[in-house]
């Protein structure tokens, strides 16, 4: 029997047979722009396209406080324990000419004087040292020992995360690991004079006093 329909009001639908029967039809049922009721398929079609949209806006939601919550920064110092004075230890160092490590190098200062201003902070034994002419120098290959000149200085840590992040932040050094004991380790055959000053200093800033590297040498 067929059907027709038409909008009596805002709110109701009313469904007329050829028979003369009718039945009132809620407007939830409707489809709002056209004033007629869906079919259960297309029931079925919207009410799958309205889970998939909100699965839609649940997994934006997540990813946006995915990506908006504050990570930590690990502390990577925490993994590397202290020098030892009795046991053996896995050295890391960056070696360079002594000129260009402690003289030309000006951003070394800061680097170490922060670092060393974080560790007093959490009370933590300082693990990094400047040594001048290491007594292990020697033992490097002929060709490294040519390139680096003389005197030498180098930065000698148990942290070798930090070890290799030294190497990427002056680039123009040596860089290698060994294990020794820490009076070998920090063992220097010489000191480092004062350097000769450029003629013409043309820096914003004043050049950083000569023997600043002192407070970083290994204590007797």
């Amino acid at each position: 029997m067929a059907l027709m329909n038409f909008t009596l009001s805002k709110y109701f639908t009313v469904e007329r047979s050829s028979a003369g029967a009718s039945k009132s039809i809620s407007s939830s049922k409707l489809v709002s722009q056209a004033g007629r009721y869906p079919s259960s398929k297309s029931e079925n079609k919207i009410k799958s396209l309205g889970i998939f949209q909100g699965e839609q806006n649940k997994q934006k939601y997540a990813r946006r406080k995915l990506f908006d919550a504050p990570k930590a920064v690990k502390d990577y110092s925490a993994e590397h324990t202290a020098p030892s004075a009795t046991e053996e230890q896995r050295w890391g160092y960056v070696i360079a000419n002594a000129k260009f490590l402690l003289f030309e190098e000006e951003h070394l200062a800061e680097l170490l004087r922060e670092r060393k201003r974080m560790f007093n902070e959490k009370e933590r034994e300082i693990d990094f040292f400047i040594v001048t002419e290491p007594a292990w120098l020697d033992a490097l290959p002929e060709k490294i020992k040519s390139n680096l000149g003389r005197p030498a200085a180098a930065i000698v840590t148990t942290d070798l995360t930090w070890n290799t992040f030294m190497k990427l932040r002056l680039d123009c050094v040596h860089k290698g690991e060994f294990d020794a004991m820490m009076k070998d380790a920090l063992a220097s055959s010489d000191t480092v004079g004062e350097f000769k000053p450029p003629s013409t200093w043309t820096a914003p800033y004043n050049q950083y006093q000569q023997g600043w590297w002192k407070v970083f040498l290994p204590t007797k």
